[in-house]
This record gives structure tokens, sequence and C-alpha cells, in this order.
């Protein structure tokens, strides 16, 4: 049992890495506009939040993030790295959302959202979002 070595796969991981070196891309072209697009559309598949004052503070933060990236007060310096973080972080939540009985590549290539949320990534790291 002793030396034993257990590998564990996520489905992020096995569909998002031939995209792994991209997010140098996203710096270059719009981290900041990007990663507020991508947390308003995974909050949009996930549906509204039950929380209201959780579902306010986004709401609200959201706004400001928009506003700051149309007036191009957008924080200098988002990477890339960090922009893909965040996508990360969105296909969570929508995994987390879809309550699977597991978190396997198998259970999460079955559901139609988590599918989606991983689609949307490369769609965004390609620039096509």
């Amino acid at each position: 049992m002793y030396g034993m070595i257990i590998r564990v796969t996520y489905y992020w991981d096995d569909q998002m890495g031939p995209f792994r070196a991209a997010p140098a891309g996203i710096e270059r072209r719009d981290g900041p506009a990007l990663a507020i697009r991508a947390i308003g559309g995974t909050l949009q598949r996930m549906g509204p939040i039950e929380t209201v004052p959780a579902r306010n503070w986004i709401a609200a933060a959201l706004d400001s993030g928009r506003q700051a990236v149309a007036a191009g007060r957008d924080r200098p310096g988002l990477s890339g790295e960090l922009v893909y973080g965040i996508l990360d972080f969105c296909h969570q939540a929508v995994r987390d959302r879809e309550d699977l009985p597991e978190w396997t590549p198998e259970a999460e290539s079955r559901n139609a959202a988590c599918v989606e949320a991983i689609a949307f990534a490369q769609r965004c790291v390609r620039g096509d979002e």
C-alpha cells in the first residue's frame, strides 16, 4: 500500500489541458472583460442564487466590474493565468450546482451543464466568446 501513486483526474484537466498555455493571449486581449463575462454567464447558467444578500452582493460586484471595464478603469495586470483560474472556478460552480453523485470525468462528461461550462471556457480562451 505504501509507495502507491494514485492519479486523480478531473474533467477540467482532461478537457482544458490543451488550453493551459493560452492564458497569455487572454491577458493581451481583454482579461478583465472576459472575467466579468465568464462570471455573468456562469450565473445565468446556474440560475438564481437563493441567498438574497449573496445574490445582491454578487450583482453589485458584477455591475461595478462592468462599469469599470466600460469606462476603461479595469484593473491592469489581471493576468491570463488569473482569468484561467476564474474560468475554472466558474466550471466548479456549475459542477457543484449540478449536484453530481461523484466528481469524475465520466460523470461530468454525461452532464450537459458541465460539458457546456467546459465548452464555454474553451471558447473564452480561444477568443470566441
